[in-house]
């Protein structure tokens, strides 16, 4: 691209993105597999159940996002509940129904996933990219508010904006939590890219809206229920410099 195509006051292609939507579990933050396989090796120990931790993670994590699509607007359940509840559906489809009151047992053992989701380990490029990207940026994000505020406080980390699904009321795919975003923030969806690393949650959704999706690939999800294709596919958050 030559000089004359380029905008002088951005240095940015005109037409181009001006604002970014961006995942934070998993897109930002390390996943958390090993912290869900210590999960699944704990109850299999407890109860008797023979195989891999990492095989019980994938099949609870398909049971996870069947549940967050039935949780969405008058039937919502916060991020955790959806983690408890599909644990507990897990343990009853496998024939071990946890004893006594299952909702407390379930807790006991997902206890430290609510560790991950308030102080989780971040990815070692987002400072760097974060740095160098002259965009403001809103976080679309599957999760529940305080746990959010609580890591990236402890991060240091400033967005323009928040959005999670606890105050959507609903779940990437769903629509409802890109408008509100759109709505709080002011941007129009021709201006945004959103990048997460979700085909299921992240690229679908945004698809479904006509947003530019952006799939980070990093090495390592337990499991990806999705099959959407994105716009633009890299395997770190560095990408994401080249389209801005």
């Amino acid at each position: 691209m030559n000089a004359v195509d380029m905008d002088h006051d951005t240095g940015r292609a005109p037409g181009g993105p001006t604002a970014l939507f961006l995942d934070f579990y998993g897109t930002i933050t390390n996943l958390a597999r090993e912290t869900i396989e210590e999960v699944c090796e704990r109850v299999m120990r407890d109860v008797g159940i023979d195989g891999e931790a990492g095989e019980l993670a994938v099949e609870w994590g398909r049971r996870f996002f069947r549940l967050i699509e039935r949780s969405n607007h008058d039937r919502f359940r916060t991020l955790y509940e959806c983690e408890r509840d599909s644990f507990i559906e897990l343990m009853d489809a496998m024939g071990h129904r946890l004893d006594g009151n299952p909702i407390r047992a379930a807790d006991g053992y997902i206890r430290p996933l609510l560790d991950y989701l308030s102080h989780p380990p971040i990815h070692e490029d987002v400072f760097e990219v974060l740095e160098q990207l002259d965009v403001p940026i809103c976080l679309v994000t599957n999760a529940d508010r305080d746990d959010v505020m609580t890591a990236t406080r402890h991060y240091g980390l400033d967005f323009d904006e928040i959005v999670t699904s606890e105050e959507a009321r609903c779940y990437k795919p769903e629509a409802g939590i890109f408008e509100l975003a759109l709505d709080r923030t002011g941007w129009s969806r021709e201006q945004v890219i959103h990048a997460g690393d979700s085909r299921h949650s992240d690229v679908d959704g945004a698809n479904r809206l006509g947003i530019t999706s952006v799939l980070i690939d990093r090495a390592g999800r337990v499991s990806d229920v999705g099959n959407a294709e994105p716009n633009h596919t890299f395997p770190d958050l560095r990408g994401l410099l080249t389209l801005f």
